[in-house]
């Protein structure tokens, strides 16, 4: 396989609605995710909604609040940072996307990087793209070495 990125690349440039919502093979989104992402977008007129998730670690559990993981993984409650967005990835890839911005970007990145989802949101932001984060657990990501991070090679890719 080629990995993720190239996959959603092609898949995003067959959507013709106004929104477009990514969800990983580890992402489990909750009933009222889509729902709650769009009436969002509708109510403030962001361009990219993210909302908060539970994580629950194969290994590790439900990381919670008082969790050192916590803050690392999507910063939930937080408001958008551009500055730290372009320092790091920090932006789940469950996210809910003007279909009209996300096909003038791509999940692959050029320096060659597994970040495909990074690099997407810095041409998003680039582009001048309104973010927004929902607090709102609105999805489930079930993260652990299962996870292949867009590699093709790594974790149930690899299978």
């Amino acid at each position: 396989g080629e990995g993720a990125g190239p996959t959603r690349d092609r898949a995003m440039m067959a959507v013709d609605t106004e929104w477009i919502a990514f969800l990983d093979s580890d992402d489990e989104w909750l009933p009222h995710h889509v729902e709650a992402l769009l009436r969002c977008a509708d109510e403030i007129g962001a361009d990219v909604i993210y909302p908060a998730c539970r994580v629950i670690h194969t290994e590790l559990g439900e990381i919670r609040r008082d969790h050192p993981l916590w803050e690392e993984w999507g910063r939930p409650g937080k408001e958008f940072d551009p500055e730290l967005l372009r320092k790091r990835s920090y932006l789940p890839v469950t996210s809910l996307v003007r279909t009209s911005l996300a096909q003038k970007c791509s999940f692959v990145p050029p320096d060659g990087s597994h970040y495909d989802d990074w690099g997407f949101y810095l041409n998003l932001l680039d582009l001048g793209a309104k973010f927004l984060h929902l607090p709102l657990i609105t999805w489930t990501w079930h993260h652990g070495p299962h996870n292949t991070s867009g590699l093709p090679t790594k974790g149930d890719a690899a299978a």
